[in-house]
């Protein structure tokens, strides 16, 4: 699953974030960026939710183990070796997460602005 989203990243181009308020989205698995407020349907757990933390916190209530784990984190520590010019197509820090659900990722949320960009 890591190796997907990773090969998606990589496509991003370099993005100047603005002060805005964040959107999130989910990246459904044949890529698709969904809001958050739609995805309510396929768990109730996103019902309300506007944020990653959110959707944990909706996930904890619900009586699951869950956290969310910054994507791009993940990716530098799987892939040590990537060059300046591969670090500099993922998001920054804060703006893509993985939910972890009972010990498995489940979801992948991104700012939407990024989602955008990397499924163009």
């Amino acid at each position: 699953m890591r190796v997907t989203f990773f090969g998606l990243l990589l496509c991003v181009s370099s993005f100047s974030s603005s002060a805005q308020v964040e959107e999130w989205n989910v990246i459904e698995s044949h890529g698709k960026c969904v809001e958050l407020s739609a995805m309510s349907e396929k768990a109730t757990e996103f019902i309300n939710a506007k944020s990653p933390n959110d959707l944990v916190n909706n996930y904890i209530a619900s009586g699951y183990a869950a956290q969310m784990v910054d994507l791009r984190l993940i990716i530098l520590a799987d892939y040590p070796n990537m060059t300046k010019e591969e670090i500099g197509t993922l998001p920054p820090s804060g703006k893509s997460y993985l939910i972890e659900v009972d010990g498995q990722y489940i979801w992948m949320l991104i700012d939407k602005p990024y989602c955008k960009l990397i499924l163009r």
